[in-house]
């Protein structure tokens, strides 16, 4: 797994189906921005947590072990497609 830097990580309850969401912590400075935005972030969370979710990538194998997982806060940083084809090739 990718390291976020220091920031805040959490897997939180979200979605109606009981899945969890990878989330980061809004930092207080980026909250300014965030507020000329027409975007509600609060009414959109359901609570004023403050928190994004992140990509993330995972492989999951048949016994429901993660056996390759890449998240990272930086939305632009995204794994090679060929490191998530060598992760599930693995699962072989």
């Amino acid at each position: 797994m990718r390291s976020d830097g220091g920031r805040s990580r959490s897997l939180t309850p979200r979605l109606s189906t009981g899945a969890d969401v990878v989330s980061s912590a809004v930092r207080a400075g980026v909250r300014t921005t965030y507020l000329t935005f027409p975007n509600d972030l609060a009414k959109v969370n359901g609570d004023d947590s403050w928190t994004l979710p992140m990509p993330a990538r995972f492989v999951i194998d048949t016994t429901a072990v993660i056996r390759y997982a890449a998240v990272d806060p930086d939305y632009t940083r995204r794994p090679e497609p060929a490191e998530t084809l060598a992760a599930l090739r693995a699962l072989r």
